[in-house]
């Protein structure tokens, strides 16, 4: 499988520019434009990461953590453009590995990445 990472973003090109910067850091990319096309991604896609947006088209990155887990042990990594205190919380206490900042040119995700694999 080597170092696959499912990326949900759903603002294209976001997901484009995360993704190239993903595979400028040796890791395989498989795109979702959400968690329900995420999800049915992992059918056929072992990962060894999940990385998720929180804000997304039908069920949030929140609500789609319990689903993810369900087809995935690989840990999921939420990312947002406000990653506040509170929200950071939420997302441990749901079961993600961390919430990181998506909009700082990625530094923190690849730190987070590097620490879970």
């Amino acid at each position: 499988m080597g170092n696959r990472v499912l990326l949900i973003e759903d603002d294209p090109p976001l997901r484009r520019s995360m993704s190239r910067c993903l595979q400028s850091w040796g890791y395989e990319v498989c795109c979702a434009a959400s968690a329900e096309e995420g999800i049915q991604l992992l059918d056929a896609n072992p990962v060894s990461v999940v990385v998720c947006d929180i804000i997304l088209p039908g069920i949030t990155g929140f609500e789609a953590i319990q689903c993810l887990q369900t087809k995935t042990d690989a840990p999921v990594i939420l990312i947002s453009g406000n990653t506040d205190k509170e929200k950071r919380i939420d997302a441990v206490m749901l079961g993600a590995t961390s919430l990181v900042e998506k909009n700082d040119g990625f530094t923190e995700l690849h730190a987070e990445l590097e620490r879970v694999i």
